[in-house]
């Protein structure tokens, strides 16, 4: 298959299956843009860019250099298109990351069909559905945000670097991806490492020259761009460094194994290549043995794993196999090693940080390609080989195309995952539309202190306070709390939220009706997060404030506290002040916090403390 018909078919999967849950949601009366869109940290983005655009600077509130962003390059990449008068961006990085998508397939079908020789087998057919609607290639080929474009600038720097290496070509190329990586996200920048150690084995005069000028390069354009946002942001390390990560020293590593189990669980494929890498050791190599074992570690892992302690015990392992298998090992090729550098090199660093909040592993998504590559390599020698003709065709394509499905089930199920992303990509909806709703109720300088700040931030174009530290620098600097929230969700100072005295307070800026359920309603959201509810222990709130009710669409609105002294002023004429029943019943979130059913309950990468 050329290279052009594998990106139409990585394509079309990609907009099949999202056909396919689009007519699904239909029939089960949702909303078909629920489960595949931009999910809400990508307006943060897109708020970037609006300010750039506009001759604003590099900014989220005007005036206020916070790096908020952390991925330049996405940022970069959807300004021009602002500049020429296109306010759809989410529609236009929802593009590029899907194009983004279907370019890591097609470069994995073209290497492993020049790496093969043209043989092909199932175990290609399988990788090429696994990479083009795999359900964690499909979810962030959608999510408008900069994930599955960094790991198609990894996989390319890596493939580009093996060809320099066997050619002993000028390592330019791939060091410009190299940096390329590093812009869409900083962890992009860990390939260098993998790349730059390649050049000094074999040790060779040439080698070391080639390997020094790719270092050079790396350095020069990636150390000068962080110079220089160093000196325009004022901090060594992005604001949402600080604000996930920075003070956490060791805490966050327990999170980060329990992040990497459910990526290895949910996908599979990484379970496989354990699978086969066993059925090797031992020397199966008739292809019967090794499925057996393969089966059994697929029923049996997601069970064995539930204590983050077997993740470690895998690992060493994987690890143990690899030493008893050296020989074997040292014989692969070059490509083999630097894709398992990639993940060797990326592995730590997702323990480090503690993994993510967001189902289907944001932060797996740049370890996909490299593992489905090294999951070919293992299998392609017992792989049955394909006949091209279109009638031989059919059946492997079939079987693979229904093993993805399969996998696909699984990790929508696996801890809840696929509930979890329905409900968090339900609400942007409700977030966008909020926002619209405070860009008319609030007057051009009102800030709004908020949380989540994304699609209410980007549609409001109110200054926004955000509650959890992102674009605020105080609240990201203090200490994390592990005993409270969702991972990336710790950091929170609301006697200090209050002492800014925003003109309102928004805890979930979502709709509900204005009736005793929709209060009912908001208030059992809001019980669920210590950074929602724990703001009502603060005096300041009831002494200053006023709850009140902002109409958005029909019968629905935001319920919200609005200053006390602005109630019924010029500007804020919308905002309808609740009774004494209502604001009784907000105060008693905490008291339902503390009786919710799933207070205390954990779903994989998502724990309720």
């Amino acid at each position: 298959m050329k290279t052009r018909y594998a990106f139409l078919a990585a394509l079309g999967l990609l907009v099949g299956a999202k056909a396919l849950l689009a007519g699904w949601d239909i029939l089960t009366g949702g909303n078909p843009w629920d489960f595949l869109r931009p999910v809400d940290d990508a307006y943060i983005t897109y708020r970037y860019v609006a300010n750039l655009a506009a001759g604003h600077g590099l900014v989220y509130n005007i005036g206020e250099r916070v790096e908020g962003g952390t991925s330049v390059a996405m940022i970069l990449l959807l300004t021009p298109f602002r500049l020429l008068g296109i306010t759809r961006i989410p529609m236009v990085a929802m593009l590029m990351s899907l194009f983004a998508a279907a370019g890591i397939a097609t470069l994995s079908w073209r290497f492993m069909s020049r790496e093969g020789g043209g043989v092909l087998n199932r175990a290609q057919i399988f990788v090429f559905a696994f990479l083009s609607f795999g359900i964690t290639s499909l979810v962030w080929a959608w999510a408008g945000m900069e994930p599955t474009l960094l790991a198609l600038a990894v996989l390319a720097a890596v493939l580009r670097h093996n060809d320099e290496s066997s050619e002993m070509r000028w390592p330019f190329v791939s060091a410009l991806l190299t940096v390329a990586a590093g812009l869409l996200h900083p962890e992009g920048i860990l390939v260098a490492v993998v790349l730059g150690l390649s050049w000094l084995f074999p040790w060779r005069k040439e080698r070391v020259a080639r390997g020094v000028a790719y270092g050079a390069v790396v350095v020069a354009l990636f150390g000068g761009y962080w110079l220089w946002r160093w000196r325009y942001f004022g901090q060594l390390m992005p604001n949402t460094y600080y604000a996930k990560v920075g003070g956490a020293g060791t805490a966050l590593i327990a999170e980060g194994i329990t992040y990497l189990r459910v990526a290895w669980v949910a996908t599979l494929v990484p379970l496989l290549l354990i699978g086969r890498a066993v059925a090797v050791r031992f020397g199966y190599a008739d292809g019967r043995a090794w499925k057996v074992a393969l089966t059994v570690v697929a029923l049996l892992a997601p069970f064995l794993f539930v204590p983050s302690i077997w993740t470690l015990v895998v690992m060493l392992g994987v690890a143990a196999l690899i030493v008893a298998s050296w020989r074997r090992i040292a014989d692969q090729p070059r490509w083999v090693w630097l894709m398992g550098g990639v993940v060797l090199i990326y592995t730590p660093y997702l323990i480090k940080i503690g993994g993510d909040f967001y189902p289907f592993h944001r932060f797996f998504v740049v370890l996909l390609a490299p593992i489905a590559l090294l999951f070919w390599q293992a299998d392609r020698g017992t792989s049955r080989v394909v006949d091209k003709s279109g009638r031989g065709l059919v059946k492997p394509i079939a079987i693979a195309v229904a093993v993805v499905f399969a996998m696909n089930v699984w990790s929508y199920v696996y801890t809840f995952q696929g509930f979890i992303h329905r409900e968090l990509q339900r609400v942007v909806v409700n977030f966008a539309k909020a926002g619209e709703a405070m860009h008319d109720a609030l007057p051009p300088d009102a800030t709004i202190a908020t949380l989540p700040i994304g699609a209410v931030g980007y549609y409001s174009e109110r200054p926004i306070h955000d509650m959890m530290g992102l674009v605020e620098r105080h609240i990201a600097r203090i200490p994390i709390d592990m005993n409270k929230g969702v991972i990336g969700h710790q950091k929170y100072d609301h006697a200090y939220t209050l002492s800014q005295r925003p003109e309102a307070i928004i805890v979930l800026p979502s709709l509900y009706k204005r009736t005793p359920d929709g209060l009912n309603l908001w208030i059992e959201e809001n019980a669920l997060e210590p950074v929602q509810y724990r703001i009502y222990r603060q005096p300041a709130l009831k002494r200053e404030y006023r709850l009140a009710f902002c109409p958005v669409e029909r019968d629905r609105g935001v319920y919200g506290f609005l200053r006390k002294d602005l109630v019924g002023t010029s500007g804020y004429e919308k905002w309808e002040p609740l009774g004494k029943e209502a604001r009784t019943a907000a105060y008693g979130t905490v008291a339902r916090a503390a009786n919710h059913p799933l207070r205390g309950r954990s779903f994989g990468i998502w724990s309720f403390k």
